[in-house]
């Protein structure tokens, strides 16, 4: 995690807000987040994974740009941070460590605007993989995000 926290300085000044710059940083996370534990770390995947009864599409650079382009556009960034890391995560765009990767985007958004940072703990841990899994498998987007809502946590100084 500390390795990730230094990309996110390290590429502040550097990131562009449009979507080939963030998918980038997002395969960039990812290469700190799962490397030496996937068949490739720090790049969209290219071949078929599944995540128990779900098998996404394997993502076209494309329209993971234009995705990432639309959630860019999202004023509120709380709503922002939860829909990458709830397209990310469905979309398995990684070989692996999708949901760590989400975790560290959706936190930097957070942070970068002062809401806090997002942490899955053990109070949220039930509903959250009840309502991941609705995701995937239903498609059930809030739920997911009022959940990880819940998992915003907020240092007090």
């Amino acid at each position: 995690m500390k390795s990730c926290f230094k990309i996110h300085q390290k590429n502040e000044k550097q990131e562009g807000t449009d979507a080939n710059t963030r998918a980038k940083y997002i395969c960039r996370v990812n290469e700190y987040v799962s490397r030496n534990e996937s068949l490739e770390w720090g790049v969209l995947r290219k071949g078929t994974v599944g995540v128990g009864d779900y098998i996404p599409t394997i993502p076209v650079e494309e329209d993971v740009l234009e995705e990432i382009d639309r959630i860019n556009k999202i004023s509120q960034s709380v709503d922002r941070a939860l829909e990458y890391f709830a397209y990310v995560c469905k979309q398995q765009l990684l070989w692996d460590g999708s949901k760590r990767t989400s975790t560290m985007i959706a936190s930097k958004i957070l942070i970068q605007n002062g809401e806090g940072i997002l942490t899955i703990g053990k109070n949220n841990a039930e509903e959250f993989n009840i309502t991941l899994n609705n995701r995937y498998l239903k498609n059930k987007v809030q739920p997911l995000k009022d959940c990880l809502k819940k998992c915003i946590r907020i240092l007090e100084i």
